[in-house]
């Protein structure tokens, strides 16, 4: 089933949106503040940006599966009130694996990404659906009952899982308890696939072509595509050919992610490239991760949106979204280990850099009160990139 043409899926301009200081999907979530969505939210449209790409957490929906729809029940209204259309990312791969520790973890000098569902997930097929259907959670005879342990034992929480503030919720909406892969993506598709609010939902971030990795993938898009209303349906491709390697359902529409090329004439060639292979199988494609050119001075630790933006801009691909709206520490690990900070605004709506907001708004006549320091909540050697 193919829904692109449902929605506007052209024109489409965006940045990826994690909480200024929320190091992973999960803190995103459980920190949720509905007076920091609303602002940072409004923040975007300074930057004339009418879409969000941002994690959801199936860890945290294992954990409190009635707050996270509560959550998501107000992001979303939040982002119709605002103009944004979202981009919600089910699963990510990339950071460390998926322990509490890490989940809560906010040091600024180690705290980063998590994947999610973890490796143990991924490589033990019978842990992807918490039902007990012979594709589940195996006999039952656990002592939470088979759904809840084994569920528990995918994620490594053991017995003792609870949230930290709320304790853990009940069965859903739907009448299922919160279990495993299968059910999540079912929740979601069940209760958002036809919210205006929704651009495409993606399945998951870089999946690559690691076997089981796919395997897990595939089966997800599958799951999304026998329960949704209209929703496209993407996949967070880090190169164009990974978008291929879908046909059960076909993507609705194609993504891929340059972060850091080393020049704007790299840029151009790989968009259309992109626009090139886009058309051979008849679907839109985005941009959906990108931030400034390897080369330019003068710092390559810092951000630089201008030396990408125009050329994005005026590019042939359908859509595109930098990273990231707010100003903070990288996200994966090795990016934190070089120093490296991205971002636009301060919590406080001022800019790291004036030239960079008016570049990403596309307006070079827009105010922005500029504040070339790094996060003030940030220590002071987190990064060796020079903020003056």
């Amino acid at each position: 089933m193919t829904t692109a043409s449902d929605r506007a899926l052209s024109d489409v301009r965006g940045a990826v949106y994690v909480p200024a200081r929320a190091f992973n999907a999960y803190q995103f979530w459980e920190a949720y503040d509905p007076d920091e969505t609303e602002r940072d939210f409004r923040l975007a449209k300074r930057l004339n940006r009418d879409a969000l790409r941002l994690f959801l957490s199936y860890e945290y929906w294992f954990d409190a599966p009635e707050a996270m729809e509560r959550r998501v029940d107000n992001l979303l209204s939040t982002a119709e009130e605002e103009g944004l259309r979202i981009v919600p990312i089910l699963f990510e791969s990339a950071g460390e694996e998926p322990t509490r520790e890490r989940r809560r973890d906010r040091d600024p000098h180690t705290a980063c990404a998590v994947r999610s569902p973890s490796h143990d997930v991924i490589n033990d097929e019978s842990r992807w659906s918490g039902r007990d259907d012979g594709r589940g959670s195996g006999d039952g005879d656990d002592r939470d009952g088979g759904v809840l342990s084994e569920a528990k034992r995918a994620l490594g929480l053991g017995d003792d899982a609870t949230h930290a503030e709320e304790g853990r919720d009940g069965d859903d909406r739907f009448g299922r308890r919160a279990g495993g892969p299968r059910e999540y993506v079912e929740w979601f598709v069940d209760r958002y696939g036809d919210d205006d609010a929704l651009l495409a939902l993606e399945i998951m971030n870089e999946p690559g072509d690691w076997d089981r990795r796919l395997k897990f993938a595939r089966r997800m898009l599958r799951v999304a595509d026998d329960n949704r209303a209209d929703v496209p349906l993407t996949m967070g491709c880090k190169g164009l050919r990974y978008n291929a390697l879908y046909d059960d359902p076909e993507l609705d529409v194609f993504q891929f992610h340059l972060n850091l090329p080393p020049t704007a004439k790299k840029m151009e060639e790989r968009m259309q490239n992109a626009r090139e292979f886009a058309d051979d199988h008849g679907r839109p494609v985005w941009l959906t991760e990108w931030q400034r050119t390897r080369k330019e001075p003068p710092n390559k630790f810092l951000p630089n949106y201008a030396s990408l933006a125009g050329t994005i801009r005026d590019g042939p691909v359908d859509g595109d979204f930098f990273w990231s709206l707010m100003l903070k520490p990288a996200y994966l690990p090795d990016q934190r280990e070089k120093g490296r900070i991205n971002g636009v605004f301060h919590r406080d709506g001022s800019v790291y850099s004036g030239v960079d907001a008016r570049a990403l708004a596309g307006d070079d006549s827009a105010e922005f009160e500029e504040r070339r320091r790094q996060p003030s909540w940030l220590p002071a050697d987190l990064t060796r990139a020079e903020t003056d």
